[in-house]
């Protein structure tokens, strides 16, 4: 019955450490609309800016994709 004990109290030990590597991960999870960003734009290689300007999407998920956003921010900290 000891050992029995044992490795039930092994066992729940070993789910809390899921439990935490799950919380963890769920911590660092990075948003789909910036996954979609990074592939969207590795996939195009040169010319992006062309590129995505030929898209049939509206302006905004272009300049999404083009990182303005990003950039009007980083613009504005300079000034």
């Amino acid at each position: 019955m000891y050992f029995y004990s044992n490795y039930v109290q092994a066992r729940l030990g070993e789910q809390d450490e899921a439990l935490v590597w799950l919380r963890t991960a769920l911590k660092r999870v990075v948003p789909l609309q910036q996954l979609c960003r990074k592939v969207i734009r590795r996939h195009s290689g040169h010319n992006l800016w062309e590129k995505v300007e030929r898209l049939p999407v509206p302006r905004a998920l272009k300049d999404y994709v083009l990182m303005k956003d990003v950039l009007e921010h980083k613009n504005e900290s300079v000034v």
